[in-house]
């Protein structure tokens, strides 16, 4: 068996390395294959169908081994591949979420939910989401992506022309941004704060921050944006000479003409500049930038030209005036440009007679209230949004402090309760050695006087008897029969204190025989001249007692039964037992002389006797009396 059981136990083991190995190796190759199919998914040489098998390939090897961080991610790619599962992929992501307490995980749901509700133009329930996702990002201390969430607030602000609050919000997202490498999120939050100021008619602030943007853009365009953006606000703040040396400078650049969108913008912004800087140019500019336009099928843009046709007409001829104003208007109504519909209804009601003028005034005040409640609405409903998320916040900031107070005055009490079981423990660790300590000493002491009792007996009568049975051999005649029987009491007497010696130092039987053992050993010490009464033992049950108060019990009446035989002089001795409660009360009394206090205690070895009793706590009483007799007292616990 010895041999047998270390080779069972290797194999075993080896066994166990196989099979965890195998069960690594399987999980790795699945891994493999996840990241093989999730490449092919996103593969633009693929068609949809090949695409979305792969997608479901890639999604059933996560599920297979609970891969839950590459399920997500497989399921945000699907829903930028395929939109039209948006439902099936945001319910799914949803309960992800739901069971998961990866904020990450939580912070990009709510960023995607963000996008595709402001795709739909659903304005509140964006908002709501892109300030959810700031909060869980910003949990994460992920400054970027907190900055993007924030941009994102801004812009839907800017829709709703709360412009003092956009620009709150910018100022928030640039704390966030200036540390990160994220230049181009940077230069647009630069710009929008440009685009803020320029409606708040904050002109110079506006044109430091469009100058910031370009100087953070690394790309050719957007920097062409910006320089328009510039002169916008020139035009605005009819400084309009600085705005046309700025667009005929872009006019000459040749990027802009593989970007027809940023073209008309140019030649619309300079023939409007030139047109109010002397009331007559400008009408050309405006004309080709309408085609330019219409060629890059840019209806915004069309728009906001025809709106400035009818600028340029309005002085000029009215009924151009008029058609280029429902133009606009128009288009102003399909695409929901608001701001645009209302000021063409203006120009409208300042160019027709009196009553289309009536009629568009009438559409004006309608819309104005509408729009004014509807972004009333919006901006309050935002505000309540943040307000909600910073209660919240403050609340969760608030109950994490109280929790690491409340861990902190855990820690300290368990700090202190610690200290303090460590020192009880140190101190019962003291008691313990201290009485360790005396227990040995006593016992040394008992030893020791166990040894000097022992020795004395040998000297005082062992010693002496050989001596004289020694001397007797050799001047005594052992052929006569009288002295060789005198010879053989003599031994005989040597023995019977040999035998005693022996009997009183001897190793004490404490099984299911202590009872007879502790009777034999009473009996012995009857004699011709002494009788020992015994009274009581077989009633008590002896089992119940250790063996150290056995022991005790033991040697404190051989202790007495020792006294009696040498010193007491006495002639009957009785020994009573009785338990009381939960005591055992041994009683010992004799008739003879009695012992006295002090000295003749010492000399007799009854110290011992209270010694030993009062180590296993119990209590002694001596009747020194000498009329008496002698009698002892003692009960232990049992």
């Amino acid at each position: 068996m010895k041999l047998y059981f270390p080779i069972l136990f290797v194999f075993i083991f080896l066994l166990s390395c196989d099979k965890k190995t195998k069960i690594n190796s399987e999980k790795q190759i699945v891994q493999n294959n996840i990241a093989y199919y999730f490449k092919l998914a996103k593969d633009p040489n693929s068609s949809q169908e090949i695409q979305l098998k792969n997608f479901e390939l890639a999604q059933n090897a996560a599920l297979k081994i609970k891969n839950d961080s590459m399920i997500f991610k497989i399921l945000c790619a699907k829903l930028y591949y395929f939109p039209e599962q948006s439902a099936t992929c945001f319910k799914k992501l949803k309960k992800m979420v739901a069971l998961s307490k990866i904020t990450k995980h939580q912070a990009y749901l709510a960023n995607i939910l963000a996008e595709d509700y402001l795709s739909k133009k659903q304005f509140d329930s964006a908002f709501y989401q892109y300030n959810l996702s700031k909060n869980l990002y910003e949990r994460e201390n992920d400054s970027l992506r907190t900055g993007y969430n924030l941009l994102k607030i801004a812009q839907i602000q800017q829709t709703f022309n709360d412009f003092y609050e956009s620009e709150k919000t910018l100022t928030e997202a640039l704390v966030f941004l200036k540390n990160t490498n994220e230049t181009s999120y940077l230069s647009e939050v630069n710009n929008m704060l440009g685009i803020a100021y320029n409606n708040l008619e904050a002109f110079d602030l506006a044109i430091g921050f469009f100058n910031k943007a370009q100087n953070l853009s690394t790309g050719t365009l957007s920097k062409e944006v910006f320089k328009n953006n510039i002169a916008l606000v020139y035009i605005r703040s009819k400084k309009y000479q600085k705005a046309i040396e700025i667009l005929e400078n872009l006019k000459t650049y040749d990027s802009i003409e593989n970007h027809l969108f940023l073209k008309a913008l140019v030649y619309h912004n300079l023939g409007i500049a030139k047109f109010k800087a002397d009331g007559k140019s400008g009408l050309e500019l405006m004309q080709t930038a309408l085609e330019i336009a219409k060629k890059d099928n840019n209806p915004k843009e069309i728009m906001e030209i025809y709106a400035d046709l009818s600028y340029y007409f309005s002085k000029k001829d009215k009924i151009k005036a008029i058609g280029f104003s429902k133009l606009a208007y128009q288009l102003a109504t399909t695409f929901s440009a608001i701001d645009y519909r209302i000021e063409m209804l203006k120009t409208l009601v300042r160019l027709s007679e009196n009553r289309a003028s009536k009629k568009y005034a009438i559409q004006n005040i309608y819309l104005s209230d509408s729009i004014f409640k509807v972004r009333q609405l919006s901006k309050n409903q935002f505000a309540k949004i943040r307000y909600d998320s910073k209660t919240a916040n403050k609340e969760n900031a608030k109950l994490k402090n109280e929790n690491k107070l409340t861990n902190q005055l855990h820690k300290e009490k368990l700090f202190y309760y610690s200290v303090i079981f460590a020192l009880f423990l140190a101190l019962c660790m003291v008691l313990y050695f201290l009485i360790i300590s005396k227990h040995k000493r006593e016992k040394l002491k008992n030893t020791y006087q166990t040894e000097t009792r022992i020795a004395k007996k040998v000297h005082d009568e062992l010693a002496n008897d050989v001596y004289n049975a020694m001397t007797f051999v050799i001047t005594q005649d052992l052929n006569n029969f009288d002295k060789k029987e005198k010879l053989i009491a003599s031994l005989d007497k040597v023995y019977l204190q040999t035998r005693d010696i022996s009997r009183e130092n001897s190793t004490v039987e404490i099984g299911v025989e202590f009872a007879n053992y502790l009777k034999s050993m009473l009996s012995e010490y009857t004699s011709e001249n002494q009788s020992v009464i015994i009274k009581g033992l077989d009633s008590i049950n002896l089992d119940l007692i250790n063996e150290n108060k056995k022991i005790t019990i033991y040697r404190v009446l051989q202790e007495l039964m020792v006294n009696l035989k040498k010193h007491s002089k006495a002639s009957i001795c009785v020994i009573s037992f009785q338990k009381i409660k939960k005591k055992l009360q041994i009683n010992y009394a004799d008739n003879g002389i009695g012992i006295g206090v002090g000295d003749i205690i010492f000399k007799n070895g009854l110290l011992n006797v209270e010694t030993r009793i009062q180590a296993i706590k119990g209590k002694i009483t001596f009747d020194t009396s000498s009329e008496k007799g002698l009698k002892v007292s003692f009960s232990i616990p049992i």
